[in-house]
């Protein structure tokens, strides 16, 4: 039997509301989180409050080269 990792909840929260919740699901479990539908700048802020918010490393995936330029 294979366990999923991947969490398919939709949840809409305040932003930093947001960034604690992921930070603690983050802390009490290995969960793999998918984040969608950040528009602009939101996603390196979002990925800056989180690198700032948890110790667990980080991999971030991207459809493509440019779009992980983009996040610099």
């Amino acid at each position: 039997m294979r366990d999923s990792l991947i969490n398919d909840e939709v949840i809409s929260v305040p932003f930093d509301e947001g960034i604690q919740d992921l930070t603690k699901q983050l802390e009490l479990n290995s969960s793999t989180i998918k984040v969608e539908g950040l528009a602009g700048s939101s996603r390196a802020l979002f990925l800056t409050r989180l690198i700032q918010c948890t110790s667990r490393q980080i991999v971030v995936l991207t459809s493509d080269q440019n779009s992980g330029e983009k996040l610099i």
